[in-house]
Order: structure tokens, then sequence, then C-alpha cells
């Protein structure tokens, strides 16, 4: 991923705030609501430079990125301030969007019923309630509603469109599969069907993530 970040340089040099530098900051990691925290500097540009490249190829730049796919940010923050021997500028804010740019942070989240402890895809729009796929006991979506991290890199996990995998957006961890997909594998058996799930495999292909970052 890249993203070429631009500002105007001023064309004169003024003489009570020169210009020696510019250095540009990005977040660390963000809150559960998503507010930036721990800026670390990404890059120092000379004075005549008003172009930054943010690419996922180095390593402080890509821990940034990797923070906002964590917590799935509607778009990640980048600051760069003017910079001369007695300190810098206010913040010039760059926001960078990010949750709907990238298709593999998409996903539908889960719920998990109170009755059986079943994890499973919350559904969109429909009513106040909804039956558990593995007991039937009815439940609020609302109150039901659970983060699912993945437990290798605390990414978010969700379900791809079909309710049939449920992969980390963060690593491509695969953390479940759904308990209609292993219902489906036995429906293809008995019937002498091929396909996805035949011959015993009970595995649902899907990606969610780019493939570099499968594991």
């Amino acid at each position: 991923r890249r993203y070429e970040v631009r500002w105007v340089v001023p064309e004169t040099s003024d003489a009570a705030r020169p210009v020696e530098k510019f250095e540009v900051y990005g977040p660390r990691c963000f809150g559960h609501a998503g507010e930036p925290m721990e800026w670390v500097l990404l890059a120092t540009l000379p004075k005549l430079e008003g172009c930054f490249i943010f690419v996922e190829e180095s390593p402080s730049q890509q821990e940034v990125m990797w923070a906002g796919d964590r917590v799935r940010v509607p778009a990640v923050p980048l600051t760069v301030y003017a910079c001369n021997g007695r300190g810098r500028s206010e913040a010039l804010y760059v926001m960078l969007p990010w949750l709907n740019k990238f298709p593999w942070l998409q996903g539908q989240e889960s719920m998990l019923c109170g009755q059986c402890c079943t994890v499973q895809v919350m559904p969109i729009g429909k009513g106040d309630k909804v039956q558990c796929v593995a007991c039937g006991v009815w439940s609020s979506p609302s109150s039901a509603a659970v983060v699912v991290r993945c437990p290798k890199c605390q990414g978010e996990a969700l379900w791809d469109g079909s309710a049939a995998r449920l992969d980390c957006r963060l690593c491509g961890r695969h953390v479940a599969v759904g308990l209609r997909a292993q219902q489906r594998p036995e429906k293809h058996r008995a019937s002498g069907g091929s396909g996805i799930g035949s011959g015993g495999s009970g595995r649902c292909l899907g990606q969610s993530v780019p493939p570099t970052r499968h594991y």
C-alpha cells in the first residue's frame, strides 16, 4: 500500500519564523474508540520538499498502517510540522481513508449466544431478535454483540459474506468455521456430491486479506 501526501511549501522565507525542515508523525496504536495514540516520527524532510510517501515497506510506517487495520479505523491520521531551532508549528492533519478503502477490512461482526455460548455471525438489519444457529434461542443482537480478537496479533476477526469463515482482518489467520458450513460437508457426502467439503475435507475456501499476510 502506498499514499502520497503533499502540502504547499512557502515560496518566500519568513525571517521571524524560518522553516528549516518538515517532520511527519503517525500513531503507533489506536484506542478502542479509534482515537490515535503514541505518535512517532516517520520522516524528516528538507524545507523545500513538500511531499511524503507513506509506504508499507518501511517498518515504522507499516506499524502505523497495521495499527489502523487492527482497529479498522475510518481514517489513519498523519501530522506534518514545520520546524526550526525554536520549536515547531501547529500540526497539519492529513486524514488517509482507511476502512472503506481496503476490502479485506470489511466483514460481518459476531454475536455470542447467552444460552449455549456459540459464536456466530451477527445479521444486519434483521429486527430485534435473532435465532441462534445452534440451540435456537432468540437473542437481541445489540446485547449479544462481541468483538472476536485474533490470538496471535489481536486484530479483529470478522465473518465473510456467506458466514462460512471467521478470519482475522489484520494477519489473515483463520479463526473459525461457521456452524452451517460445518454441516454442509455432511450433506454432500450423504448425497454423493462433489465440490467444497466433499471427501471429508470440510474446509471452506475463501480469502479476506492479501495473500502476503496469510498464515
